[in-house]
Parts: structure tokens; sequence; C-alpha cells
């Protein structure tokens, strides 16, 4: 029998060791094969061209038909809404609003700085850490919490000095604002209310010169817890008044404050002609704070 015949590609012999009979075959196989692979990768192509057309044709059908509407909607809904400016402010807290600083003598070479402060939030507590500039000269820090809506006075005592001071100036070290949570305390105002009401009762001033050798003004009066809570250590600032003008101020700070309870306050100035009509009692407390109040049996 006679041998098959080898092809004559078989019979290739690389020289050169660059290109083997193996290369030549894959080369040649290419070549043969080469417009039917075209054919393959434009087929994939032109398959995978429909499909991304045909879903975006769907999208921006969807669109048109659906979303361009809910689209249309929601822009003139965002058009009614507030001012984001005017929103983001009922959010946070606003500036406190100060008055102008008043010096009051408060006895021989001593004297009183108060500046009148608002804290305009619904929902934000003022803690407020401050002092007072004298020309070169600066008070000791002193603080103070400012509830919602609440005017107080910060007030400064015993600032020693051998004459008036002048160019005083309040100076605000630091504020930190507390949040009122809806969710612990839905109105604001009313819980103010129902938590610290301190009523006065029988006010009585005498001069210095109205009491036998005695040298200090004489300030009585009852203070009353008329709400159903006691306070750990309450502290309060006690305005003078002489007709509605503030004429001084004075400190005073209770041990605890029952529930009903009534105390009798007496207060002594040694400010030269010193006129008093009226008092008036500011807490400056954090009745948020739930030990500032006395708990049941205590």
């Amino acid at each position: 029998m006679s041998k098959k015949p080898q092809k004559k590609m078989s019979r290739y012999i690389d020289a050169t060791g660059e290109f083997s009979n193996r290369n030549l075959s894959l080369a040649t196989w290419y070549i043969r094969h080469k417009i039917i692979l075209q054919n393959i990768g434009l087929t994939i192509l032109i398959v995978f061209c429909i499909f991304t057309l045909g879903i975006s044709v769907i999208g921006w059908g969807g669109y048109l038909f659906f979303g361009y509407g809910e689209d249309r909607a929601r822009l003139v809904s965002l058009s009614q809404l507030e001012n984001y400016t005017n929103f983001h402010t009922r959010y946070s807290a606003v500036d406190i609003k100060v008055k102008d600083t008043k010096v009051y003598p408060s006895g021989e070479d001593r004297f009183a700085f108060a500046s009148l402060i608002q804290n305009p939030n619904e929902r934000y507590i003022a803690h407020i850490e401050f002092s007072y500039l004298v020309g070169k000269s600066k008070t000791s820090i002193d603080y103070v919490t400012v509830l919602p809506n609440q005017e107080v006075p910060l007030v400064v005592f015993g600032y020693e000095s051998f004459t008036f001071p002048s160019n005083v100036r309040l100076f605000i070290e630091d504020i930190t604002w507390e949040y009122i949570d809806p969710h612990d305390t839905s109105n604001v105002g009313e819980y103010m209310q129902e938590h610290e009401q301190v009523t006065l009762d029988q006010f009585v001033y005498t001069p210095a010169r109205g009491v036998t050798d005695a040298v200090t003004h004489q300030i009585e009066f009852a203070m009353i817890n008329d709400t159903a809570y006691g306070y750990w250590q309450p502290r309060f600032i006690v305005e003078l008044l002489n007709g509605s003008q503030a004429v001084g101020y004075l400190p005073l700070t209770l041990d605890v404050f029952r529930a009903g309870e009534v105390k009798n306050v007496d207060l002594r100035s040694t400010v030269d002609s010193l006129q008093i009509t009226n008092i008036r009692v500011i807490p400056i407390n954090n009745i948020f704070d739930p030990s500032f109040f006395v708990a049941p049996g205590e």
C-alpha cells in the first residue's frame, strides 16, 4: 500500500526559528475564515446596538408618557415651597439680640454691669459664657442659661473701681445651643409656664435712713413657687425698679425651692440714695434639665 502524501505545509521547515509551522497553520486558517469572522463580529455589534437602542426607546417612551408629567407636577410643588433660607432658619438657632450695656452702682467703689439679651428662638436654649471689657481690663467669666423667647440681663456684680467705669462692653466668650426635641416637648411655651411660675408678695422697701442705726437699704418680699415642681439651687436676678426704670440688680440663689413653698427673702444694698418702688425677679435656670428638679420624696 502506498503512503498518503503529506500536505505541503506540513513539510514547511522554519529555518529562522521565528515563524513555526504552527504559526503558519493559524495564519492560514485566519485568512481563509477572515470574512466569516468579520460577519460574526458585525452581527454581534448590530444585535448589541438594536438591544441598547430598544431599551433607550422604551425608557424615553415611558418618560414621555409617565415621567414627564410627574416631573412637571414636582416642579409646581417645589415652586410653592417657601424660600429655603427662611425654611432653614426655622431649624437652626438665630443669634441672640443684645441691648446696650449699662453701669449701676452696687456699693462703695463697687459697680454692676448689665446688658439685656433676648433669645428669639422657639426651640433652642442658649448657654452663654460672658464677661465685660472695661477699658483694657476684663471681668471674670460668668455663665447664664437663657430659655427660648426669654429676655434676661447678663449681669456682673461687684466690679471694683474708684471712679465710675466708662467704655464698658459686653464680651460673649461662648454660646452653646441646646435643641429641644419636639418628641420630648411638643409645646415649649406651655412647658415653661407649667414648670416655672414664681410670684411675688409682701414687697417692702426700707431705705437706710428709715432703719435705726442702719447703713444698708432693706428689700423684703415673699416668693411663691406656684408650680408642682421643686427646684435644686434655683438662681434668680432681682431687678430693682424705680417706676419702670431699672436702677440696679442683686443676685439671689436658694438652696431648695419646693413646690408650693413660700420663701421670705431679705436683701440688703449699700448704694447711696437708692430709690426703689418695685422689683422684678428673673429666673435664670435650665428647667429642661431633669436634675434641676426635686424628685418626689426628696
